[in-house]
């Protein structure tokens, strides 16, 4: 039997930690790779996209990570970020502004396009990134990191939602309990 997983909120001094696990955990993502394609420029993209998904989690949503940064889970809360909708609209178009226009231009029509599918009419948490570090997967590290909010929408009779590019993703969602509810 496994040892429990430490679970806490990041600070900002778990920021770099936090994003070297999620570009390792995303470097064959397809969704991200068709938004930032460049393998050489992919570490760099990557801190600078969920650079800007950890400062908007920070300012008003949720994280939690697990012992060393191994498992990250970045959320939305229902009705949107704490900060507000003016501030989490002017840091995403600042991390945009740091990207090539074809990348900003890929990077918007992904985002459009799964907006798209959201529930607008209901109440619901936003899980927007999950991510452990692929060489230390499958020890219990990612359901800690979502427990805690799985269990408090659960409990306030929320919905959550998310996305995945990567069909290997479904069969673990399902065991969370989600289902796939368009494509």
């Amino acid at each position: 039997r496994m040892p429990p997983v430490v679970v806490r909120s990041p600070s900002i001094e778990d920021k770099s930690d936090v994003l070297l696990t999620i570009a390792r955990a995303y470097k064959s993502d397809p969704m991200l790779r068709f938004q930032f394609p460049d393998d050489k420029a992919w570490d760099e993209k990557a801190r600078h996209y969920f650079g800007a998904l950890f400062d908007m989690r920070l300012a008003g949503g949720e994280m939690r990570i697990a012992e060393d940064c191994v498992s990250v889970s970045m959320w939305t809360p229902p009705g949107g970020y704490r900060c507000g909708k003016d501030t989490a609209r002017a840091m995403w178009a600042k991390m945009l502004e740091g990207l090539t226009p074809e990348e900003a231009g890929r990077t918007s029509l992904v985002n459009n396009a799964c907006a798209r599918m959201r529930p607008v009419d209901e109440p619901h948490w936003y899980l927007g990134v999950l991510a452990t570090d692929p060489k230390r997967q499958r020890r219990g590290t990612g359901r800690a990191v979502i427990d805690p909010i799985l269990k408090m929408a659960d409990s306030e009779g929320l919905e959550i939602y998310l996305e995945t590019s990567r069909d290997v993703n479904i069969d673990i969602y399902k065991r969370f309990g989600f289902d796939v509810h368009a494509e």
